[in-house]
């Protein structure tokens, strides 16, 4: 499946569904990352299987990514695409700011963004500075804080001011630590290397610190270590798999 002919010197292009390919494809065509995708046939059921596909692309690029035409070919049992990327203006960041909170300081939160006043503005960046914002408030037992990026677009200067918001939640404890597929010790020889307790208030760095303390024990090729919500809403479980 994996063909792919060019229609044109504009970064017009025809892909098959193969992933590796398509991604492979709309990253040689573009210089920017997109941000904008317009999907043509939301009534194609097989198309739905692009939806990933193209949620992937979307986190890796930016510019503008218009899909023009969409042929299935049921005989090839193949969805040929024609696909335009369009670069489009280049946007700065503007003002940043975070609005008060009283877990964490607001320099704290800025730094962890990692993006300063008129650095070319990225969603990418702006998506991986969240998750640490997120990451941050963890460690101080806020594990289900959602942090959201407001935007405002300035077309005349074109900037982007950011303002961060901060929903930190409750407070979350630790709830049950369990260890599966341990064959090699005893389990308490795992559980004592952990630096988190049930009961405890919950920090991602210690839970962090507990996995690279278990993989030290060299007693394991892996090491996984999952969180999921506990039997009350202010607990998180925490499952350790071993092999």
């Amino acid at each position: 499946m994996n063909k792919t002919n060019t229609l044109d010197k504009e970064n017009d292009y025809i892909f098959d569904i193969d992933e590796q390919s398509f991604q492979k494809k709309v990253v040689e065509a573009s210089t920017n990352r997109i941000i904008l995708v317009d999907f043509w046939a939301p009534w194609c059921e097989p198309c739905k299987q692009l939806s990933p596909i193209l949620e992937n692309i979307i986190n890796d690029c930016e510019g503008i990514v218009h899909l023009a035409k969409i042929n299935i070919d049921e005989k090839n049992k193949e969805i040929n695409i024609s696909i335009n990327i369009v670069e489009g203006s280049q946007y700065r960041v503007g003002k940043i700011n975070s609005k008060s909170d009283d877990t964490v300081p607001e320099r704290d939160i800025l730094q962890a963004l990692q993006i300063k006043s008129r650095d070319i503005y990225s969603p990418s960046k702006v998506r991986k500075g969240i998750m640490d914002i997120g990451d941050l408030y963890s460690t101080h037992g806020y594990a289900y804080a959602d942090a959201n990026p407001l935007t405002k677009i300035n077309e005349s200067s074109r900037t982007v001011d950011i303002t961060i918001d901060v929903d930190k939640g409750r407070k979350i404890y630790v709830g049950e630590i369990t260890v599966m597929g341990n064959t090699r010790t005893l389990d308490n020889v795992i559980r004592r290397e952990f630096r988190l307790k049930e009961g405890e208030l919950f920090d991602s760095r210690k839970l962090k610190r507990s996995k690279q303390r278990i993989n030290n024990l060299q007693f394991f090729e892996d090491v996984k270590i999952d969180t999921r919500r506990g039997k009350d809403s202010d607990l998180i479980d925490i499952l350790t798999t071993v092999t």
